[in-house]
């Protein structure tokens, strides 16, 4: 080969180690959308991304020299574009589950296969190839493999340090006009693969757009023409907002967070009701969301702190949930703290009256650790004397139910916990969510009839109560969510198996 040659290869490893990289992150943020992003989901796609790797390097000494330029083009027109393509997708499955029972679940080998098959085994094919043009020696393999990962790493600082998600899309295009230079195309043959790059880049955001239409619209019951008012991906999540005929929903990672019609009732429960039991100098909320929980707390509280890890939440709700949270009318009233809720607890010397935890169901591990003991604890270590903590449970709590008690396995082992941290709670069974509810507290200084004369002043709300002696039977002998026990997520991500097998 000649100094040419030799750096141009150079060039094409880091080129594919920066693309894999860029790749994964993808492939883990978007695609997992569509199966909710659970730590199942990615531990799945991840496997499958490596299982597209071991393709590559299989066919690395099978596949014609002349098959790999052509395969470039291909890679260029339908990568990017597959990441969607791959949401709507799951929109026209979920839509066939009525006609055909199942249908769902194939999203997941689907996503898997795609992955596998279409996306990461072109870029490997590379690495054996120009091991063996060293004459395979261990130098070639350690040289080739050194600047394979050190494109990768230079894709994962990048990936860390860049605000903006649509610059690594841009640069992953790019990248893969580098690679057409190195594997020497003619001037007409670049110019022809920077022209479709270009082209994929102009059309992504339609085809996104599109694909989030689809996959609302039939997806998990299906929205009534769904209106893409606002998408964006922050270093934590990708955030949505929709509107409907029925109003306007915020989307976190795929999953509803808020809607302006059924989930005010959640708010009311969650933030209203605890608020109103017990004089309320300073309030907690911890997440955001669409901040619909100041509305319900600013009348019955002197001063409200709100703790969120994702400044783009925040800014979201402001811009397009301000009629419903009514930030603006607050002033000095409200204070924004931009941290995680373990580190704020843990530091902060303030203390609360209220503590409100308004963070996305336990999906994944980061957020199941706000539901444990552990964390419960550190709520406690701030709250003042006859302080309060209001919780969502993971799905209805009937109490009364002896032998629907048992399945609502996730539902108590998040009151264990606050059972295993507050001498007394309240639990309450409404009828407007999938969800119950609790507050507790040391000395929780009001009764069930104090709880149920807020309730019946809404009308149309109606809910169950259950007080500290009629709860702790419930829970006898179940093990609270704690660090070390994550069920919690176990059930959540187990969402698309039947019970009686998630059991086993």
């Amino acid at each position: 080969m000649t100094n040419d040659g030799d750096r141009k290869r150079d060039l094409l490893l880091v080129a594919v180690g920066f693309n894999l990289i860029l790749l994964q992150l993808f492939v883990i943020r978007e695609l997992a959308l569509t199966l909710f992003c659970t730590e199942i989901i990615i531990l799945t796609i991840t496997v499958a991304y490596f299982a597209g790797c071991s393709l590559g390097y299989l066919l690395a000494s099978r596949i014609d020299e002349r098959w790999i330029r052509p395969w470039l083009f291909g890679v260029v027109l339908v990568h990017l574009p597959l990441i969607p393509a791959v949401r709507y997708l799951s929109g026209q499955l979920a839509a066939l589950e009525s006609r055909w029972s199942g249908a769902n679940e194939l999203a997941i080998p689907l996503v898997a296969g795609i992955t596998a098959l279409g996306l990461t085994s072109f870029y490997t094919v590379f690495l054996p190839r120009a091991i063996s043009h060293g004459g395979s020696s261990a130098r070639s393999l350690a040289r080739c493999y050194s600047l394979e990962l050190g494109g990768a790493a230079l894709g994962l600082v990048l990936a860390l340090s860049l605000p903006w998600f649509a610059v690594l899309v841009v640069l992953y295009q790019v990248a893969l006009v580098g690679i057409a230079w190195c594997l020497r195309f003619s001037r007409p043959g670049l110019v022809s693969i920077g022209v479709c790059a270009v082209l994929v880049l102009a059309l992504l955001p339609a085809l996104d757009h599109a694909s989030a239409v689809s996959f609302y619209s039939r997806f998990n019951g299906g929205l009534s023409s769904p209106r893409i008012v606002h998408t964006e991906q922050s270093p934590y999540q990708k955030i949505e907002v929709i509107d409907t005929n029925g109003g306007r929903t915020l989307y976190l990672n795929g999953l509803e967070l808020f809607n302006t019609r059924d989930l005010e009732y959640f708010n009311f429960f969650l933030s209203e009701v605890p608020a109103l039991l017990r004089p309320v100098e300073h309030a907690l909320v911890i997440g955001s969301g669409s901040m619909s929980s100041l509305r319900h707390l600013a009348p019955y509280a002197d001063k409200i702190t709100t703790v969120e890890i994702d400044p783009a939440v925040i800014d979201v709700s402001k811009r397009f949930f301000r009629q419903w949270n009514l930030y603006d009318e607050l002033g000095d009233k409200w204070n924004v703290v931009i941290d995680d809720a373990k580190h704020f607890l843990s530091t902060t010397s303030e203390r609360f009256d209220l503590v409100v935890v308004d963070v996305p169901a336990p999906h994944y591990v980061q957020t199941g650790l706000l539901f444990t003991k552990e964390f419960y604890g550190l709520v406690r270590a701030r709250l003042r004397p006859g302080g309060l903590i209001s919780v969502y449970l993971t799905e209805n709590y009937p109490a009364n139910h002896p032998e629907r008690v048992a399945r609502c396995r996730a539902g108590r082992q998040i009151v264990a916990a606050l059972a295993s941290v507050f001498e007394q709670l309240c639990v309450l069974d409404t009828n407007h969510y999938p969800y119950g509810f609790a507050i507790a507290g040391d000395r929780l200084g009001f009764t069930k009839s104090d709880v149920a004369a807020i309730v019946r002043q809404r009308r149309g709300v109606r809910a169950k109560i259950y007080s500290t002696d009629e709860v702790r039977p419930t829970i006898r002998g179940v093990e609270p969510a704690s660090y070390s026990n994550l069920d919690i997520v176990w059930d959540l991500n187990l969402w698309f198996l039947p019970y009686d097998l998630q059991q086993n």
